[in-house]
């Protein structure tokens, strides 16, 4: 059963485990329509947490600075940092078919994540990495919210994931277990 709660802006999907996803632009326009519906169905099937954006994002968009201080990005931190969040997918719709997985070139998650996320989505669709869509914009949830140590290794990885109208729509089943797969086996990892 998902519990919501929500906030100005957005809701939280309550739930636990090491991956949170986030959908900053539910609310629209047409090109991230249906993004909000991927988060829930991975949310129930997981039980992981996510946050979902119900403002427009010609009002206010979730996944730039300009929104460093909403409620949504406060949630973002206090979820990696109290709740041990290591991983957080930033989910996105494209009018492009096909999926693409963005790491600000390899810098907000490491080459094994990526494989995971790229070997659970490319079972069901054709996946390519960091060519348009690379999570790359100031501010961005992805570039915004990982986090490395001293050292160079990850405390949190961020993927941002596009997905075509398609992926979205008629094929949002396999979305949600190819992504519900990646959740599951991060979670395992961090057991």
């Amino acid at each position: 059963m998902e519990l919501r709660v929500t906030h100005q802006g957005f809701y939280e999907i309550l739930g636990d485990g090491v991956v949170l996803l986030t959908a900053p632009h539910a609310a629209g326009p047409t090109a991230d329509l249906l993004t909000g519906e991927i988060v829930e169905g991975v949310a129930v099937q997981s039980g992981c947490p996510g946050l979902v954006g119900n403002t427009s994002r010609e009002n206010m968009d979730l996944n730039r600075a300009q929104a460093i201080d909403t409620g949504f990005r406060e949630s973002i931190e206090t979820l990696t940092q109290k709740n041990g969040v290591r991983l957080i997918l930033d989910i996105h719709g494209k009018e492009t078919r096909g999926v693409e997985i963005g790491t600000a070139d390899g810098e907000t998650a490491s080459k094994e994540t990526t494989d995971v996320a790229l070997k659970c989505l490319s079972r069901y669709f054709q996946v390519e990495v960091n060519k348009k869509y690379k999570g790359l914009k100031h501010g961005s949830i992805v570039t915004t919210h990982y986090r490395k140590d001293n050292q160079g290794s990850y405390l949190v990885e961020a993927i941002q994931m596009e997905f075509g109208l398609k992926e979205r729509s008629t094929s949002r089943n396999r979305t949600i277990s190819g992504i519900t797969e990646i959740v599951n086996l991060v979670n395992r990892q961090y057991k």
